[in-house]
């Protein structure tokens, strides 16, 4: 099991936090935790989320992530 943090940057709107924790709920996969933060532009969000899984797990994770609309970028994974 492996350990992986995602940066991303979302639209900063109302629930973008709950649908993102709720693709995780809906899938199965172990989240250990998400902050989330303003960026300089107001209009964008930067949410930090911690995911632990499989190797096949975690890309499916980033595969699925970027199906959501409001996720602008997925910026680093660690």
């Amino acid at each position: 099991m492996r350990k992986m943090v995602l940066s991303l940057l979302v639209r900063n709107e109302a629930g973008i936090t709950s649908r993102i924790s709720a693709l995780f709920t809906r899938r199965g996969y172990s989240m250990e935790s998400i902050t989330g933060g303003d960026t300089e532009n107001p209009g964008i969000a930067r949410l930090t989320v911690v995911v632990s899984g499989e190797e096949h797990v975690l890309e499916q994770v980033k595969k699925q992530l970027a199906k959501i609309d409001d996720v602008i970028e997925q910026l680093k994974d660690f």
